[in-house]
């Protein structure tokens, strides 16, 4: 059942992207593994870069489970279809229990996705980076995936309570090649090596927009 939810989503979200004419640019999928236990690990500029970094996952047949902080589970709808799709819930002042979660569906071979900004940035200039995603990827000794995303903020934009959506956004999304890091790495180093890592990418993204777009294919 939350499989078929997940599908019924990713359908929905793709129709919504090319009704709205985003020009999505994907490069690197191929660093994430098609089989076994990973962790994808993001920048954070928008309320969908869930979607956009999920696309990742799409492409190599693979479904994220994000993890996402405990509001966005508290509408009824929304909640429901987040805990079908087996998204883990960060209350964070609690946030051992998500990371056990993460370890538990990174060990069982899942792709896991998380944002270590933890909260959106809204420059270039990325946030001091939460150490839960390298944790996850030396206790399960799985790849920790850099990803980059950019133009999500451009399409859905907040205010309060308003929001305005545009068309026609130029969105990209970069895969790097992924760290190993080895079984007695430590969680803080692994962590400022992928910032650095995003940062690089996040600097590099330009060169992706000058091929096709990915829902145009």
């Amino acid at each position: 059942m939350g499989d078929v939810v997940y599908r019924c989503v990713i359908a929905t979200s793709r129709a919504v992207f090319r009704g709205l004419g985003l020009r999505i640019e994907l490069r690197g999928e191929e660093h994430l593994p098609t089989t076994g236990g990973a962790v994808l690990a993001s920048n954070h500029v928008s309320f969908l870069d869930f979607l956009l970094v999920g696309l990742v996952g799409v492409e190599r047949g693979r479904l994220v489970r994000f993890l996402a902080k405990e509001s966005v589970f508290r509408p009824p709808l929304l909640g429901w279809a987040m805990r079908r799709m087996r998204h883990v819930s960060v209350d964070r002042a609690h946030g051992t229990a998500a990371l056990r979660q993460a370890v538990r569906a990174a060990e069982a071979g899942e792709v896991v996705g998380i944002f270590p900004e933890a909260t959106f940035s809204r420059n270039e200039s990325l946030r001091p980076f939460r150490r839960g995603a390298a944790a996850v990827a030396v206790w399960d000794q799985v790849p920790l995936v850099p990803v980059v995303v950019w133009g999500g903020q451009d399409v859905l934009a907040v205010r309060g309570r308003w929001f305005r959506l545009r068309w026609g956004v130029a969105v990209t999304v970069v895969v790097g090649e992924p760290l190993r890091p080895g079984p007695h790495a430590d969680p803080a180093v692994v962590t400022d090596v992928l910032r650095a890592r995003i940062g690089d990418l996040l600097r590099d993204r330009e060169a992706a927009r000058d091929r096709q777009p990915l829902l145009t294919r």
